[in-house]
């Protein structure tokens, strides 16, 4: 055994015949060293994992917020979008696309076999009304947008589409409602998505315009720019109804020609 002090072999024993050190704690030294290389490399592994997934702890982070962004307005819809500004324009978005995307998604469960008469059912039964939808959205935030600035307040877009979205959030909740019943085969889910729909039309702009409203404003009153929305949406749904409701029209379409061919 050789002594780590002077370098001397020994047969045996607990201590160099040499210099006396005591032969063990050459042993716990090595140990140590062993164990803290090891501590060492463990680490500097785990914080090149955590440095190689900056996109996995993001989007941890952002999900985070976001469930606590939607049950803070879940409870107090109106109260919390009072205090919506560019902080929340990620939570925002999300809901607008959650809104977006579960309308077109819940028709798409509910139809079942019908999905055959749709041409194209993915595109035009989900990706279509998806774009539909979200375009809406954005029309809808910018028509209130403008009816805010015939008020003459200055406001910016961003916080407008921001609240408009955060008003969203008990449209969504009920979207879910819908969803969940489609794929129970439950008849409720259609008066669920009207009585949704209807909310992001008549209740969201003008809760919109109450969060920004001032009551000595000499702009256009608050009654008023209500109608100027509502006349907008009906004609923008006018527009672009083609892409919220594709896979209606293409169902019916799909069911006028088959009956067509039938006949002849």
């Amino acid at each position: 055994m050789k002594c780590m002090k002077c370098g001397h072999e020994n047969a045996s024993g607990k201590f160099c015949t040499k210099c006396g050190s005591p032969l063990n704690a050459n042993e716990n030294e090595v140990a140590a060293t062993v164990e803290t290389t090891q501590q060492t490399v463990l680490q500097g592994g785990g914080q090149g994992q955590s440095q190689s997934n900056p996109q996995l702890e993001q989007a941890k982070r952002i999900s985070k917020n976001y469930y606590t962004y939607f049950i803070d307005v879940l409870k107090q819809p109106l109260s919390q979008t009072n205090k919506v500004g560019q902080n929340q324009w990620v939570n925002s978005l999300i809901t607008i696309a959650l809104f977006s995307l579960l309308f077109p998604l819940t028709l798409y469960v509910s139809l079942g076999d019908l999905r055959e008469w749709i041409e194209s059912p993915f595109l035009n039964g989900i990706i279509k009304p998806f774009i539909g939808f979200a375009i809406f959205i954005v029309l809808m935030s910018a028509y209130t947008f403008g009816a805010l600035k015939l008020s003459k307040l200055d406001v910016d877009f961003k916080v407008v589409l921001s609240r408009f979205g955060t008003l969203l959030v008990p449209v969504v909740v009920l979207f879910l409602l819908a969803f969940i019943m489609s794929l129970l085969d439950a008849s409720l889910f259609a008066a669920l998505l009207v009585f949704g729909f209807l909310i992001a039309i008549f209740a969201v702009p003008p809760f919109v315009l109450i969060s920004f409203k001032k009551e000595n404003n000499s702009g256009l009153d608050i009654f008023y720019s209500t109608l100027i929305i509502y006349l907008l949406a009906f004609l923008t749904i006018g527009l672009i109804g083609e892409f919220m409701f594709s896979i209606f029209l293409d169902m019916i379409e799909g069911i006028i020609s088959s009956s067509l061919f039938d006949l002849f």
